[in-house]
């Protein structure tokens, strides 16, 4: 199973237990949770998709350190 796939399973958990719910303080965690996991999977998704456009670093940049004046470490 993907992690999109893992994600979107658990979308579905949670709509199911908010649905369920039988407080307003469960239901908005359960929205939350639901919602979260809906951006993971639609952020997981985009990345799928998208693999081919992100840019990655190369060798040759410098690390993160030496990009960091030392005085802001």
């Amino acid at each position: 199973m993907s992690p999109t796939e893992r994600y979107r399973a658990e979308v579905v958990k949670y709509r199911k237990l908010l649905d369920d719910s039988h407080s307003p303080a469960e239901a908005l965690e359960f929205r939350s949770l639901e919602q979260t996991y809906r951006t993971l999977a639609d952020n997981e998704e985009w990345l799928t998709r998208n693999a081919d456009k992100i840019v990655h670093p190369s060798q040759d940049d410098a690390s993160e350190d030496d990009r960091v004046p030392s005085e802001e470490r």
